[in-house]
């Protein structure tokens, strides 16, 4: 069975309307292609995020573990880390912390 073919002109406008459906469904796809990858993007950095505090956290838990506080007495032989000179006295007007007897040792 052959069909009659017509001219091309005759053939009407089928031809821009199925190139415009292409270029809307194309259009679909980038959307929700663009709209998943933003998704997805979000989701990676949200849990990145949480996996590296929940670690920083991990790691100062630790750290404090290892160190416990301790009371400095400042009468000490040292002053801000350094050995205090022989007959070394506190400005005027300062008081040294001084445990009293027996405190602390």
């Amino acid at each position: 069975m052959m069909r009659a073919s017509r001219p091309r002109a005759a053939r009407g406008p089928g031809r821009p309307r199925r190139a415009q459906l292409r270029i809307q469904v194309l259009a679909g796809v980038v959307l929700v292609t663009l709209v998943a990858l933003g998704a997805f993007d979000f989701m990676a950095v949200t849990v990145l995020h949480g996996y590296l505090v929940n670690q920083a956290g991990g790691q100062l838990q630790s750290v404090r573990s290892d160190y416990r506080v301790q009371s400095v007495d400042l009468a000490g032989p040292f002053v801000h880390g350094h050995i205090r000179p022989v007959g070394w006295q506190p400005p005027p007007g300062i008081q040294l912390y001084r445990p009293a007897s027996g405190a602390g040792r």
